[in-house]
């Protein structure tokens, strides 16, 4: 199927690359004295080495810069050459803030990205994980672990931890991996995903939404109480056998049809409930491919 543009991982498939950047930044100076040569009477003066030039080392930073005040799960896009601004999460952005005001330690000068990215890893990955529920190295993530720089860097460097898509495409939602109840949602009902304070709320769906359920609470491995809870990659090809054939059925159009701006993602249950066999349970929602909103139902 075409992967959903979809951001909010909610218990949902995800897939990341690092990725790392530069643009913009500070032009060192190198200066030189010069150099004297006292005379020697009756002597020539002593054969000296002119000093050689140095050629200033252009340093480029490998992030962007925020101006604006920010706050965790605050969403920005670029706006010039080497900046960002605040956007709506609910509109097309670039990126996602997932921490805010940490020291990175790294020289200003330093004009290595890969020495900058080490660094912003140490700093970012913890939160990174908590953030998506993906490890910031695992090349199978939708997300990809950033960093904006916050202000002037020559009082130290200090920088909003954030979050991207690997494919550097502009996306709607939340990176957030947040656990939430679907109770209540069922076959045909529109809704708006589970938010760090709320469930999943049905909403009509003549209202703009953000999925519609087409399939609920189909077991899973049932059949052998042993298995273990799968991977995330497992999880994928579970949704590919149980969503991809009945949403085509559903919406009247294939998983994988690029002409239409239709997709789907799939909830599945925690892995601490995963020895209730009866619990291993997956729903599939159809979805819009790039993560917008939809207005009115999709059922064919």
């Amino acid at each position: 199927m075409k992967k959903s543009q979809t951001s909010a991982k909610i218990l949902l498939s995800a897939s990341i690359l690092l990725l790392i950047a530069s643009c913009g930044g500070s032009e060192g100076e190198n200066q030189t004295s010069d150099t004297q040569v006292q005379d020697v009477p009756e002597t020539s003066p002593p054969e000296s080495e002119a000093p050689a030039e140095s050629t200033p080392v252009e340093v480029d930073l490998p992030f962007l810069s925020i101006e604006d005040y920010v706050t965790t799960r605050d969403c920005y896009d670029e706006e010039g050459d080497n900046a960002v601004i605040a956007m709506n999460c609910d509109d097309l952005h670039l990126g996602q803030i997932i921490s805010t005001r940490n020291s990175l330690q790294v020289d200003p000068d330093e004009g290595d990205p890969e020495v900058w990215y080490e660094a912003a890893v140490k700093v970012c990955g913890n939160d990174f994980k908590q953030f998506t529920g993906d490890d910031s190295e695992d090349a199978e993530s939708r997300w990809v672990l950033w960093a904006l720089i916050e202000g002037d860097v020559s009082d130290g460097v200090y920088v909003s931890c954030t979050v991207e898509d690997a494919n550097g495409d502009l996306w709607a939602g939340t990176a957030e991996a947040i656990t939430g109840s679907y109770f209540g949602i069922e076959v045909g009902d529109c809704f708006d995903f589970p938010t760090a304070t709320s469930n999943a709320l049905e909403i009509d769906c003549n209202e703009p939404h953000e999925g519609e359920m087409y399939i609920v609470d189909e077991l899973v491995l049932d059949e052998d109480p042993s298995a273990p809870y799968p991977t995330e990659d497992e999880w994928d090809g579970i949704a590919t056998l149980i969503c991809d054939g009945p949403f085509e059925g559903y919406t009247g159009y294939s998983a994988s049809d690029e002409n239409v701006n239709l997709s789907y993602s799939y909830v599945f249950g925690l892995e601490e409930d995963w020895y209730d066999v009866e619990s291993r349970l997956l729903s599939c929602a159809v979805v819009s491919y790039d993560g917008t909103l939809l207005e009115g139902s999709t059922r064919k």
